[in-house]
């Protein structure tokens, strides 16, 4: 995929790879933290520091929807299993 760990975006950059992005604000409204980001969805804006924040991949995943092993397969919810 060409993204590594490590690799850094900002608010507006498109999620190029999946997994556990870890997110530093500017200021002191908020401490650092993880959220999880999947492809193709774009880096949010902060409501507070707005493009201030920064995200920088610490793990990459891939999403379970596009795994081989389970793309054909019917997740089974908690109601269902």
């Amino acid at each position: 995929m060409g993204i590594s760990v490590g690799a850094v975006f900002k608010p507006g950059d498109k999620v190029l790879r999946s997994g556990v992005y870890r997110v530093a604000h500017q200021g002191t409204h908020c401490r650092e933290h993880d959220v999880t980001c999947t492809y193709g969805m774009t880096f949010p804006y902060c409501n507070e520091c707005g493009a201030s924040c920064q995200f920088t991949l610490r793990m990459a995943a891939q999403d379970i929807a596009f795994d081989q092993h389970f793309v054909m397969t019917n997740i089974l919810t908690d109601k269902e299993a």
